[in-house]
């Protein structure tokens, strides 16, 4: 699942909804998605979001995993 919680404890929330999405982007998709940026070669990217709802940020990464992307997002997301 490409969306994650900033806060883990909130998943168990009913009322709130995951406000991190994490999804692995080819070389060419980087270059495509995030032409400001340098690229070297593929990656999982993270950017924020209202919760449950469209990228709300630009895309941050790119990173080798998918838990290096989500415990860097939580680290900026300051919760």
């Amino acid at each position: 699942m490409p969306y994650h919680y900033a806060n883990p404890k909130d998943e168990y929330t009913l009322h709130k909804l995951p406000n991190i999405w994490i999804d692995y982007f080819t070389e060419e998709e980087l270059r495509e998605a995030c032409p400001e940026m340098e690229h070297s070669e593929g990656g999982y990217m993270y950017c924020f979001c209202f919760p449950g709802c469209l990228p709300d940020s630009d895309w941050f990464g790119p990173f080798d995993s998918e838990e290096a992307a989500l415990k860097d997002a939580r680290q900026q997301h300051g919760d």
